[in-house]
């Protein structure tokens, strides 16, 4: 259980700056007048380049290699398709708006991408 807490606090630290560099790419992009698909994209993809290091590094102690990246890869479609998907409704049926939405779906990213890093992609590292 120690592991776990440790894995999850340092996990919740990496995933605040990775969601920091998501999100203010995101709303930079926004502003910029980019549609909220492609500040979505923009933004995860340089939040992702740091998770992976520093998850990899710090949060499961491990430099993976090709098979960490390639479920590395997988883990992160299947977290970010859950991420578009509440974009999507809380986006067409809230009023919370663009950014709000866009924080909305990065904590339901963050949640499965931590489950799926933990119990697959890092796995066979511990």
């Amino acid at each position: 259980m120690p592991r776990l807490l440790s894995q999850l606090a340092k996990y919740g630290l990496i995933g605040a700056l990775n969601s920091a560099i998501t999100l203010i790419t995101i709303i930079i992009f926004t502003y910029a007048g980019f549609g909220p698909y492609v500040c979505n994209a923009v933004g995860f993809a340089c939040g992702l380049l740091n998770s992976f290091f520093m998850n990899g590094r710090f949060t499961f102690e491990t430099s993976s290699g090709r098979g960490g990246v390639i479920k590395f890869s997988i883990a992160f479609a299947i977290a970010y398709s859950i991420n578009l998907f509440v974009l999507y409704y809380a986006i067409r049926f809230s009023s919370a708006g663009v950014v709000i939405s866009q924080v909305i779906s990065t904590l339901f990213y963050n949640v499965t991408f931590f489950i799926l890093m933990k119990f697959w992609v890092f796995k066979n590292y511990e």
